[in-house]
């Protein structure tokens, strides 16, 4: 069964009551227009301008347990695939969750969910930075960079 909005709203409803998911997720930023897709470039570059100022070990992206790998599109699709991964048997037609980085294009990670159907979709809640209005991609679209995410806001569903 191709990915439903109803199906999405489910996971959506589990991410934004995980205590994790609120830290690495929230920003001010996710309250700029979330269909730009820019939040979390542009929460990535302050981190990045601040921790190359300060020479902090905490702006390190390579190192999981610092803010900027926790920030950052691994961190984030670290944190909802753990919390979902839980309370798969409640989510309509989803067999497994789990990170997944592009094949193309710019390094880029995002929450791949696989369906009872064989197909897979991403979530990609970096793009926005708001834990209700992640990015919903078809499967190829996101691992080719391909564009064509979706603001789960605007999402209809696939068929």
């Amino acid at each position: 069964m191709a990915l439903s909005k109803f199906t999405v709203w489910q996971i959506v409803q589990i991410v934004a009551v995980d205590p994790e998911c609120q830290h690495r997720v929230n920003s001010w930023l996710g309250k700029m227009p979330t269909h730009t897709g820019t939040a979390g470039a542009v929460r990535n570059t302050v981190i990045g301008l601040i921790g190359g100022i300060s020479g902090a070990k905490s702006f390190d992206p390579s190192e999981r347990e610092e803010m900027a790998y926790q920030y950052s599109c691994d961190g984030i699709a670290e944190a909802t695939s753990n919390a979902i991964r839980p309370h798969i048997e409640k989510i309509a037609h989803v067999t497994r969750v789990d990170q997944q980085a592009r094949e193309k294009g710019y390094s880029h990670t995002g929450t791949m969910i696989y369906m009872d159907d064989q197909t897979k979709y991403v979530l990609d809640w970096w793009k926005s930075l708001d834990i209700r209005d992640p990015f919903v991609f078809q499967y190829r679209n996101f691992m080719q960079d391909l564009g064509g995410g979706i603001p789960f806001s605007d999402f209809k569903g696939f068929s």
